[in-house]
């Protein structure tokens, strides 16, 4: 792994452990927990489930940046010769033509 990747992989191995040992706490210290609330209750479990959403696309987005930018160099090659892509390579006899061509 190069650059970032390491990090981002340590990085987002610790917060799975972290939010699955939350989990499984949570199992096993509350299992018989009451299922009725109120509405301040659900807007809290709410926003404690938006967290996590927030979190991935904040971290995800770099990578959405990048691969963005890639594609659009793609585009930009293919826009300066869009027949490029559609060449076949060339064979050995090709080559000798052309190098013969090029020392006259």
């Amino acid at each position: 792994m190069t650059g970032a990747s390491a990090p981002m992989l340590w990085t987002c191995a610790a917060g799975a452990v972290l939010v699955f040992g939350a989990m499984l706490y949570s199992i096993i210290r509350f299992p018989h927990a009451d299922r009725s609330g109120s509405a301040a209750r659900n807007l809290k479990e709410f926003a404690w489930a938006l967290v996590p959403i927030v979190i991935v696309v904040a971290t995800a987005m770099p990578a959405i940046q990048e691969q963005a930018h890639r594609h659009g160099q793609q585009l930009a090659q293919r826009s300066a010769d869009p027949t490029a892509s559609f060449r076949p390579p060339a064979t050995h006899s090709e080559l000798e033509v052309r190098t013969a061509a090029a020392r006259r």
